[in-house]
């Protein structure tokens, strides 16, 4: 690997991240097989590595292992020359591709007193498919030195972004809302709760990021697909990963509810204000209902790419009948919408002005009364609008 391509000799690159095999097995029918196969099949396999500048026959053993995989395979027409229909098996995964060439080799040993390989029938032959990353896209550690854990680092450190991310949305919306009227100071234990559901959600997936990539640091060829056991295992960390998601959008969505009706029964208190403190306020309101409705926004599509890029390495999984097709428009467009939110959040949220504007027509009895009314913080001689208005929410109403 790779094999030549119109005449042309093709190498690997060090760019390239990782490199995934996916093995395809054809049964040919036999009369003595039942319409189907379902048994365990024992290969023996060998990857070994060459580099450009070493002899042609010098190889490098790299890994060995003797794998079972389970073979499930159907036969829908029944034919002399027809072949089972058989599942894709996850064959091997490399976390990076620190040489030139590689050489696989694959064994079916037979044994009959271990009933070793004697009840999959005649294999027809066998496919290897090979996916891998274009280049351009890896760290610059990789370039010299060999590093097959930076896959699991990736999925850690995008675990922790979306931990973070969808923990700052509900403790953002949170701290809009009515949680304490006695005006205490809200702490973490105070969205233990809410945060329930992204601390689940990223511990289950941990879970099965380390019991994948975790257990490929020392053989490549070992999968949690591969047994039956272990796709059940690991179908209920993803389905959990993804329950603690809609649990979590559900939380998001009752609490921003819960903060536009706060939001409207504090509007009770405008007809005592002066104009100018009015118009200030509804021009905070009208900033954040939309700010809110953006972090709505954000946060399902975020949790559908979630969702949709764990099914869609099912089909090299656990399933190879599911299609799904996502296209690098929506995934780029995701990164996108998170900087255009940050960048969002940073205009609607920056203040506007520095000081009040003075009105004649007021009295000083009013104006001062407005100020301890809505001061956030006394200390401070220009508050923000966002301390403003977690002030303003509160806040009892005023007559």
């Amino acid at each position: 690997m790779p094999l030549p391509r119109e005449g042309r000799v093709l190498d690997f690159s060090r760019w390239q991240q990782n490199l995934i095999g996916v093995l395809q097995v054809d049964v040919a029918f036999d009369k003595s097989v039942r319409e189907a196969v379902k048994e365990d099949i024992i290969l023996d396999i060998r990857l070994a590595y060459r580099n450009k500048n070493d002899p042609e026959t010098k190889w490098t053993l790299y890994a060995h292992s003797l794998e079972k995989r389970s073979l499930d395979c159907q036969l829908y027409n029944i034919q002399d020359e027809a072949v089972f229909n058989c599942e894709m098996m996850p064959l091997f995964e490399l976390g990076a591709l620190h040489h030139d060439f590689y050489l696989l080799n694959i064994r079916l040993p037979m044994d009959t007193d271990m009933q070793m390989n004697t009840k999959i029938g005649h294999l027809h032959d066998l496919n290897l498919t090979v996916i891998f990353q274009n280049g351009g896209f890896t760290m610059f550690l990789t370039l010299e030195f060999e590093m097959p854990y930076m896959l699991l680092l990736s999925d850690i450190r995008q675990g922790v972004f979306y931990a973070i991310l969808l923990s700052f949305w509900l403790i953002f919306a949170g701290e809009h809302m009515l949680i304490q009227d006695s005006g205490e100071k809200s702490t973490l234990k105070t969205y233990w709760k809410h945060l329930s559901a992204v601390v689940i959600g990223c511990f289950s997936l941990l879970i099965f990021d380390l019991c994948e990539r975790g257990v490929q640091l020392r053989n490549p060829f070992s999968s949690i697909w591969t047994s039956r056991i272990g796709t059940h295992f690991a179908l209920a960390f993803i389905i959990l990963g993804g329950l603690s998601a809609g649990i979590y959008f559900l939380f998001l969505c009752a609490m921003i509810w819960k903060v536009f009706g706060n939001i409207s029964m504090k509007r009770t208190s405008f007809s005592a204000m002066s104009q100018a403190r009015r118009l200030h306020y509804e021009g905070i309101i009208y900033r954040f209902k939309f700010l809110m409705l953006a972090t709505l926004s954000c946060a399902a599509v975020t949790i559908a790419a979630f969702i949709l890029g764990q099914v869609s390495e099912g089909q090299y999984k656990w399933d190879e009948h599911l299609h799904v097709e996502v296209a690098s428009a929506f995934l780029t467009g995701i990164y996108g919408m998170w900087n255009i939110y940050i960048a969002a959040l940073l205009i609607l949220y920056a203040p506007s002005h520095k000081q009040w504007p003075v009105e004649h027509s007021a009295s000083n009895e009013n104006i001062i009364s407005e100020e301890i009314e809505f001061s956030n913080l006394p200390s401070d001689n220009n508050p923000s609008e966002i301390s403003s208005l977690t002030s303003f929410s509160r806040k009892t109403a005023f007559d």
